[in-house]
């Protein structure tokens, strides 16, 4: 166990798409106690990003930034996974943080597990739904069969213009369309709920600026339709966008539909960052969690404890991501109806 009050040094390569808001609620976190190293190429706001973290390390070089960032690596940018030059750096990590959006590259992420795998790496991922409070309980009921079986899971996950890293899709990268910003968090706890079941059936109808796009690649939608039905008969909706009106707030639902009941979780009302989860009953409601809830940087701040725990590989995580990641390539790679 890593001493509570010891100083963890934490590289991130994408600072500017990590962003200055997160970086700076990090570093005033009470107790993760946080030293950054900063690979300081493509700074898109250098001068922000120094201000907010005068006291981090800045290295142009990629080897001396993965020999100074000692206790573990964000990886916020796009990085090719299965690039060979990045393969004896990422041998030498001790963790890696990674954006969600690197569960589009299935083949680099398979590649990159296995080298987790043989050296023990701790590989995290910014999914952090599944560790709010809100959905735990959630996950609780329906895996104990209170609901008996789940007919349907209807998600919905808007967020407007102004909401953080929404401009990173200007990205020349074209590192993700709307569904990686937006609609896989939702897609990725409804799996998850279900023990990452077996897709059968699954249909995409991707949007841009209103109008139907014919060719999926690159990842450029800003509203996606998705449906898909599991091996055991689950029927799951989705719909998301990152192209709200900045005036409209965060919306963000998944709905359960069982035999004897259904759930809910939502964002709360005043909080558009706060868990809420409701449960229905024939005539009764329960409120299954309340806020305070905050699912904003639950990921990252599991993944800080879980380098203070000393943690390694996980084999069930990877699996799990593993399963994520492909269904997403199902969707980025199927002809458009």
């Amino acid at each position: 166990m890593e001493d509570e009050g010891k100083f963890l040094r934490i590289g991130i390569i994408g600072a500017s798409r990590l962003g200055v808001n997160q970086i700076s609620r990090l570093k005033n976190e009470q107790n993760l106690n946080i030293d950054f190293v900063v690979l300081d190429k493509n700074l898109n706001n250098p001068k922000e990003i120094i201000n907010e973290i005068p006291s981090a390390e800045f290295l142009s070089c990629e080897k001396e930034f993965f020999k100074s960032a000692t206790n573990g690596i964000i990886l916020a940018d796009y990085v090719d996974l299965q690039l060979k030059k990045y393969q004896p750096s990422f041998k030498k990590a001790r963790s890696f943080f990674c954006n969600a959006n690197f569960l589009s590259q299935l083949e680099g992420l398979e590649h990159f597990l296995q080298i987790a795998k043989s050296k023990n790496i701790l590989v995290c991922f910014n999914l952090p739904f599944r560790f709010t409070r809100g959905f735990l309980e959630l996950n609780d009921i329906v895996r104990k069969g209170k609901l008996g079986k789940i007919h349907q899971i209807d998600l919905t996950y808007y967020k407007n213009q102004s909401d953080e890293g929404t401009a990173s899709c200007k990205n020349h990268t074209n590192f993700f369309g709307g569904f990686m910003d937006t609609g896989v968090h939702l897609l990725d706890i409804a799996l998850k709920s279900l023990n990452y079941p077996e897709i059968k059936y699954l249909t995409v109808i991707p949007y841009k600026r209103g109008k139907k796009i014919e060719k999926q690649n690159p990842f450029c939608e800003d509203y996606l339709l998705l449906t898909c039905i599991t091996a055991n008969g689950t029927l799951i909706n989705l719909r998301c966008s990152r192209n709200l009106p900045r005036t409209r707030k965060r919306t963000i639902e998944a709905d359960y539909h069982g035999e004897k009941g259904d759930l809910r979780l939502r964002n709360h009302d005043k909080s558009e960052h706060d868990l809420i989860v409701e449960e229905y009953k024939n005539e009764y409601l329960s409120i299954v969690s309340s806020p305070p809830d905050v699912f904003v940087d639950a990921a990252i701040q599991e993944w800080i404890w879980s380098l203070r725990a000393e943690k390694g590989y996980d084999k069930k995580n990877a699996k799990e991501m593993l399963a994520l990641a492909g269904v997403v390539h199902q969707i980025y790679n199927q002809p458009s109806p």
